[in-house]
């Protein structure tokens, strides 16, 4: 399958619809950080074409449990036929990583363990497929893909998306 990962501020709805009508098979909303809902409905984020939704992966960003059953709840209420939700571990937004969200999850096995449950539980609260987008570690000297699978997979979720390089890049340094 051929899926697209989102671009911030350009991988609105028209977007994925382009996309799907050029074979995409799975495209991503931009990511919808549950603290910031109403920028999210603001900037359009929540907007899609109805025959699009079958392969539309919607994103969040949260950092805690109540942000999860916050998140769905309105997300939800907004898509009511949503099929798939995917809780990015692995943006690489400096603001993000030291409030502890997105890639910040990354430097905290235990955070990531906690809401990966939560997210799965949630999810089938509201018959949501759960899915997670994480990276391989927080640096190339921080590889820890192996232990961030086996949390999720403990977890119960069933489906990763990996991007395969680190939250810092060689180039950045």
């Amino acid at each position: 399958k051929l899926y697209f990962a989102p671009i911030n501020l350009f991988g609105n709805y028209i977007y994925r619809h382009m996309l799907l009508r050029r074979s995409a098979d799975v495209v991503f909303s931009e990511l919808i950080r549950i603290s910031d809902w109403d920028k999210a409905l603001f900037n359009d984020k929540l907007k899609y074409f109805k025959g699009d939704l079958k392969k539309t992966v919607y994103q969040i960003g949260a950092g805690s449990t109540e942000e999860i059953s916050q998140g769905l709840k309105l997300l939800t209420k907004e898509i009511p036929v949503i099929k798939e939700v995917n809780l990015n571990v692995g943006c690489p937004q400096s603001s993000m990583q030291q409030k502890r969200i997105c890639g910040g999850i990354l430097y905290d096995k235990k955070l990531m363990k906690e809401l990966s449950r939560s997210f799965v539980k949630e999810c089938k609260e509201y018959g949501l497929t759960p899915s997670v987008k994480l990276r391989l570690g927080t640096s190339e000297d921080n590889i820890e893909i192996k232990e961030y699978l086996k949390i999720l997979s403990g977890s119960g979720i069933n489906k990763v998306y990996i991007h395969a390089r680190t939250l810092f890049y060689p180039y950045t340094k």
